[in-house]
């Protein structure tokens, strides 16, 4: 899971990138469809990351949290980005939202490592 996490992270850091740069609507359409795709592989393997990793007792905690954050997410978002956006200019919240992202890939990609190291046995 932590790989395809990742790799969607990635994408949609890219897409975003994308957006901060892109001038045509061909463009746009290109990066919208690489967050479509990053979307759809990071989040079951964000879910599944969230019930392999949670307590037994507490997996539907973990995972209405999840579904909680995410949905606040949705609506708070674009919300904050249209304040920055009117402050700080639309390319300038694109290019925040990608350094988001990939600070999230690259920290998921450390946990992924100290976690193949415990299972080795060597942390």
């Amino acid at each position: 899971p932590w790989q395809l996490l990742i790799a969607g992270l990635l994408l949609i850091g890219i897409g975003f990138t994308g957006f901060a740069l892109a001038t045509q609507f061909v463009w746009m359409a290109a990066c919208g469809g690489l967050i479509g795709m990053g979307q759809g592989a990071a989040s079951p393997m964000l879910s599944a990351l969230i019930y392999e990793h949670a307590p037994p007792h507490e997996t539907g905690e973990a995972l209405a949290l999840r579904t909680l954050i995410s949905n606040a997410s949705q609506g708070s978002i674009p919300l904050i980005a249209g304040a920055l956006s009117s402050v700080f200019g639309l390319a300038t919240v694109f290019w925040m939202l990608a350094a988001c992202l990939f600070g999230t890939a690259w920290s998921s990609r450390a946990q992924w490592h100290c976690q193949r190291a415990r299972r080795r046995g060597s942390v």
